[in-house]
């Protein structure tokens, strides 16, 4: 995506985490979202799809990220079981 807007002529640049960060001046916003679409496009990202399903693994690890601790506590044991079960994890 950064190559792609790059090449676009977008001062676009990653981070040392992995996200890409850009300005666009307000005047400019129409071609630069017009230039964001076709880069989608170019790469097949639909950003308007929904999540692909985590894995058991995936969800557990947001659901304790989210917690900000780690490991099956037991007043939340229940509840962990719950959120994945909602999140459509079996």
């Amino acid at each position: 995506m950064v190559d792609c807007l790059t090449e676009r002529g977008w001062d676009v640049k990653l981070t040392d985490d992995n996200r890409s960060e850009w300005t666009v001046p307000a005047d400019q916003k129409d071609r630069f979202d017009a230039d964001q679409n076709a880069c989608f496009d170019e790469i097949g990202y639909d950003p308007n799809a929904p999540p692909p399903p985590l894995t058991p693994e995936q969800a557990e690890l947001t659901y304790d990220t989210w917690l900000g601790g780690g490991g099956v506590r037991p007043r939340t044991g229940v509840r962990r079981a719950r959120a994945l079960e909602q999140a459509g994890v079996h």
